[in-house]
């Protein structure tokens, strides 16, 4: 049962990281690679399609709220979200494993095609990677199962990738709800060493918060004041170009993340828990009026416990989000973000069912750094899925979700800020 960690651990085994996240399935040209020889290429990835239907807080305006998030906003659609992943290994003689991950979204920005794309070594000694790829402290983080089907599904609940409902405007909590601490997926070296009597330690280092792309100036990964790009300066991390620049205001570099956990099978019992931290330094807070940045720490602790076919997990993060008040460039800023989340699930034979719980909440401040309330996000979501085979999976859910922004019930825009209601969902699942 050990395999329902999965998700949670994508990186991890029994004694050393595997070399293809457990999202993936490895091709045999991949998982077979025996012999000393040119790195060879598999092909992994998935795709999830579903249906969905949304009933949400939808009122029209009146002569003194404005109308609220649903109004005017289908509530259905049809949804995607899929990934292809090239993975190539070599074993050599001397038992050093060598090989890339290039992952291609199937739905991309103007600026993100190639989602994470690194190389590694792994050695008896532990598993080096380098790349634009996540760092140490969110790939050994545990957190609640999965509901719908195991290894990931569309709702993503602890990511926030699909809330279905219609963010309300201003809300400090749209970027996501989640005890992952991570400061996107940037250009990093990442260090995990062996497992060793179920314990197991990574490190990773990111000088900047951006990622290599073709053009001259690279793009920023969302590490500091992404939120404020009038007020900061070129990233850098272009490939023509040199290094990147060390003074932008509100950037965040020089970014440390360190994991730790422990995986083992007491018994009947399969149990999994995490703790992660980060650092990064602020490069610029400016003065004055502007001063509105500080550097930046988060902190997380997660559980699985498995017993029986069912399995119990959750966790805890907290994120001062490098902001001491809100800058120039903006009117509110969110700090000291906390996100708790709870799950169970029960899986047999080809069926699983389950419940997770999500709570989340951050600060607003203004100019002068004064609380003016909180932002807050409540999710809970029932569903379960069933295998037709292997990598096929069909999914139903239903999602309770509530948005709270900090407004005055007399504020005219108070009605827009806020958000409650359901999502559902039927679809299906492909990994290959």
């Amino acid at each position: 049962m050990t395999n329902r960690f999965a998700r949670q651990a994508r990186l991890l085994a029994a004694t050393s990281l595997i070399a293809v996240p457990a999202l993936f399935a490895a091709t045999d040209a991949f998982a077979q690679a025996k012999k000393e020889g040119p790195i060879q290429i598999g092909i992994g990835g998935y795709f999830f399609g579903y249906f969905a239907g949304v009933s949400q807080d939808d009122g029209a305006a009146t002569a003194t709220q404005a109308a609220q998030p649903g109004y005017g906003v289908r509530n259905y659609g049809v949804f995607r979200k899929s990934r292809i992943q090239f993975n190539g290994l070599t074993n050599l003689d001397n038992g050093v494993k060598v090989g890339i991950r290039v992952q291609l979204r199937g739905e991309a920005n103007s600026n993100e095609q190639i989602d994470q794309s690194n190389l590694f070594f792994d050695t008896q000694f532990g598993r080096v990677e380098l790349g634009k790829v996540r760092g140490a402290a969110y790939n050994m983080h545990f957190a609640q199962p999965d509901v719908q089907a195991a290894g990931g599904d569309p709702w993503n609940l602890n990511f926030g990738d699909f809330n279905g409902m219609t963010v309300p405007s201003g809300n400090l909590l749209s970027a996501g709800h989640a005890s992952y601490i991570e400061l996107g997926k940037s250009e990093k070296i990442v260090y995990y060493t062996p497992r060793f009597a179920g314990f197991q330690a990574g490190v990773s280092f990111a000088p900047d918060g951006c990622y290599v792309t073709g053009n001259s100036g690279g793009v920023n990964s969302g590490q500091g004041n992404a939120a404020y790009p009038s007020i900061s300066g070129p990233y850098g991390c272009g490939i023509f170009n040199g290094t990147s620049n060390e003074n932008n205001l509100g950037q965040q570099s020089e970014v440390v993340g360190i994991g730790l956990n422990y995986v083992n099978k007491l018994g009947p019992v399969d149990l999994a828990v995490s703790g992660g931290y980060m650092h990064a330094n602020v490069e610029s807070s400016a003065s004055g009026a502007q001063l509105g940045f500080k550097d930046q720490q988060a902190w997380n602790l997660g559980f699985n416990l498995g017993y029986a076919g069912f399995l119990l997990g959750g966790a805890y993060g907290q994120d001062n989000n490098g902001i001491a008040r809100a800058p120039l460039a903006g009117t509110v800023a969110g700090k000291d973000a906390q996100n708790w989340n709870v799950g169970l699930v029960y899986a047999w034979d080809r069926w699983r069912v389950g419940v997770n719980y999500v709570n989340s909440e951050i600060k607003a401040v203004n100019f002068a750094g004064t609380g003016l309330g909180k932002d807050k996000y409540q999710g809970v979501e029932l569903g379960g899925g069933y295998t037709m085979g292997p990598g096929i999976t069909l999914t139903a859910g239903a999602e309770w979700q509530k948005w709270e922004t900090y407004k005055a019930a007399t504020d005219p825009t108070y009605n827009a800020s806020q958000n409650s209601g359901w999502v559902y969902q039927v679809g299906t699942v492909l990994r290959f």
